[in-house]
């Protein structure tokens, strides 16, 4: 697994606290996000790296393993023996030593990775006196079930995505459905490990993260966006334009519509699922906006509309 710092991808110091952290996430964010960079697969890449990277330093038990152990720690258990990998029952019977598909990509590094966390020697069974336990090759064994993350975005959730992905020099395209959601499991059966002398392979499960994007929440089906809205049109009513997954929307305002109140727009959330034909609702709140740098005729109407709203005593 290629080093990442993650700290730099974030542009702070390893001092910073977890405000500094969200700021510059945040930041980031909002400079690469794909809706702002249409098409650039580089700007796509940095928001992936900017999400990543938050994830790890804002979670303080990851931040502290990632500071200690590099590149790996995430095969360090949390409050455990620093030696030994997290482990999982196996879906297969036994223990699986949850790592991800990347890191078994050669022999060598599996070899490698083996080693420096089970202590012992891999290779084959004919070991003279070095006191450490090895693997046998001769007999029957179903291969390891492999475990990777894949992330995607919220638009690709939305439209559903096609990936490749590469694993012991073999190339896998995936297809995910529309309305896939964060931390669902999709399953490849017999792409994991392969078995030994004719045993079964393995199955790769990949989980699914989304990205979080800075200005659409989603909820289940559901989708939560802001919608800006000048003073003016909250006040006498009108239409503002919003930007959804479903195209540009005209959203009717009525005359004195409140800040932070909420509007549902049926229909306009995520695909489900089960049935990408039905669509959850989109809820957008109002954020009324209020106009900078008057001018001397503005101050004077808006002066007047003050004394007739609220005339002075006599």
């Amino acid at each position: 697994m290629a080093y990442k710092d993650y700290y730099k991808i974030l542009g702070v110091d390893k001092t910073a606290t977890t405000d500094d952290i969200k700021k510059a996430f945040r930041k980031g964010a909002i400079k690469y996000h794909p809706d702002k960079n249409p098409g650039d697969k580089a700007s796509e890449e940095k928001f992936k790296e900017i999400n990543e990277a938050q994830e790890v330093l804002s979670d303080s038990e990851k931040r502290k393993r990632y500071d200690e152990f590099g590149e790996n720690w995430e095969y360090f258990q949390q409050g455990g023996d620093n030696r030994q990998r997290q482990q999982q029952q196996s879906r297969g019977g036994g223990q699986q030593y949850n790592f991800t598909a990347e890191d078994f990509a050669d022999d060598e590094h599996f070899k490698n990775i083996f080693e420096k966390f089970f202590g012992g020697s891999f290779g084959s069974s004919d070991s003279r006196g070095s006191g450490n336990q090895r693997f046998t090759t001769n007999h029957t064994a179903r291969g390891a079930d492999f475990e990777a993350e894949l992330q995607i975005l919220l638009a690709d959730s939305f439209l559903g995505v096609k990936r490749l992905l590469q694993l012991e020099n073999q190339q896998l395209s995936i297809t995910l459905k529309r309305g896939i959601r964060d931390g669902q499991k999709i399953k490849l059966s017999g792409k994991g490990g392969r078995g030994l002398n004719g045993g079964k392979n393995g199955d790769l499960y990949i989980t699914i993260r989304l990205v979080r994007d800075p200005f659409i929440e989603r909820d289940g089906d559901d989708l939560h966006q802001t919608l800006h809205v000048p003073v003016y049109t909250a006040m006498l009513g009108g239409k503002v334009s919003l930007t959804t997954f479903h195209g540009e929307k005209n959203i009717t305002i009525k005359e004195g519509t409140d800040n932070n109140s909420t509007l549902r727009l049926r229909g306009l959330g995520m695909p489900l699922y089960e049935n990408p034909t039905k669509f959850g609702d989109l809820y957008v709140k109002i954020n009324i906006t209020l106009p900078k740098n008057l001018t001397e005729k503005e101050k004077e109407l808006l002066t007047e509309l003050a004394e007739i709203r609220e005339p002075q005593a006599a």
